[in-house]
């Protein structure tokens, strides 16, 4: 009886023990990775995917009807159509051919823009 006491002791031991050693492993970090062929990069937090940046380039459009304010652009093979949350004035201009950096928002879809995806921009740079 006194060693199967001692039995069921280590193992409860054993077993906390291992469990301090994983809390201590689940530390998060930040690490990005560039995707040379499409500008892409992923930005990892503790092991999970929490945003893709993508580099292209695209045309503004302005409208006085229907959406607002979109941006054309192609990735690859894939058309897109942008809705930038955060765009300078200066770049807000019918035909304005700008290159920038992009990763999907957060915010609400604009009921104006139901085909758009909502963006952030980053690194905007006008194209000649």
């Amino acid at each position: 009886m006194k060693y199967l006491f001692l039995f069921g002791l280590s193992i409860l031991l054993f077993a906390c023990g291992n469990s301090k050693g994983s809390a201590d492993s689940t530390t998060t970090s930040t690490e990005t990775t560039e995707d040379k062929d499409n500008g892409a990069e992923t930005i990892e937090e503790g092991g999970t995917i929490t945003a893709q940046v993508v580099s292209v380039v695209g045309v503004v459009h302005v409208s006085e009807t229907g959406c607002p304010l979109y941006i054309a652009a192609e990735a690859g093979d894939e058309k897109l159509t942008l809705y930038p949350v955060n765009l300078e004035d200066k770049f807000k201009n019918e035909g304005m051919k700008l290159k920038f950096k992009y990763q999907p928002s957060k915010i609400q879809q604009p009921d104006a823009c139901p085909d758009a995806m909502p963006v952030t921009l980053s690194d905007v740079s006008l194209m000649r």
